[in-house]
């Protein structure tokens, strides 16, 4: 599957070669062709092993709740930053984005992707409310606020072509978290 993957995340859907993926991977087109009938199969399954790995690595950093939530949000915030910034990540956000029209179901798995991540999310602040840590009257509008703060920014960047650097990725969450706590402890 990586050989298949790095093939799309490179050359997209029209540029990929199921030829140069057979012989990159030392098998014929009829083996692979054997197990995904179309190349419109191949993506669709490139993009649902990229979306269930993303959300595999996410999942875990809210999950203590005997950390701060300035601690819980940084490092959370920071794994999703460093993960959206990678090339395989940003690599499947352009391939969604460039197929969206001719696959829309390719959107439908990016979302629930998305929604996922955004689940953890809702999950840890519902749960710092029950424990009277923070004040936050609509849980969905948090998270927006939260996601767009901490990591809108880099996401808009990337798409223009800059690649933010570790510092500025840190100043961007750190400064981010600080002004989503704020906003909390105002309500």
């Amino acid at each position: 599957m990586d050989i298949v993957t790095a093939e799309f995340l490179t050359y997209g859907y029209e540029g990929a070669n199921i030829a140069r993926v057979a012989r990159t991977a030392g098998v014929s087109p009829k083996t692979i062709y054997a197990r995904y009938a179309t190349k419109d199969e191949l993506l669709l399954a490139v993009v649902v092993h990229l979306t269930e790995a993303s959300r595999e690595g996410l999942a875990q950093e809210l999950t203590d709740g005997s950390i701060s939530p300035e601690q819980g949000l940084t490092t959370f915030a920071l794994t999703t930053a460093y993960h959206w910034t990678s090339e395989r990540e940003f690599g499947l956000y352009r391939l969604v984005i460039t197929e969206a029209g001719r696959f829309p179901h390719l959107v439908t798995l990016y979302r629930e992707s998305t929604d996922a991540f955004r689940e953890v999310v809702t999950t840890y602040l519902t749960d710092q409310i029950a424990r009277r840590v923070l004040v936050i009257k609509d849980v969905g509008t948090a998270v927006q606020l939260f996601v767009s703060v901490t990591t809108g920014q880099i996401r808009e960047r990337m798409l223009l072509g800059e690649r933010p650097s570790s510092i500025e990725i840190e100043a961007q969450v750190k400064e981010g978290v600080r002004m989503f706590l704020a906003w909390c402890k105002s309500k």
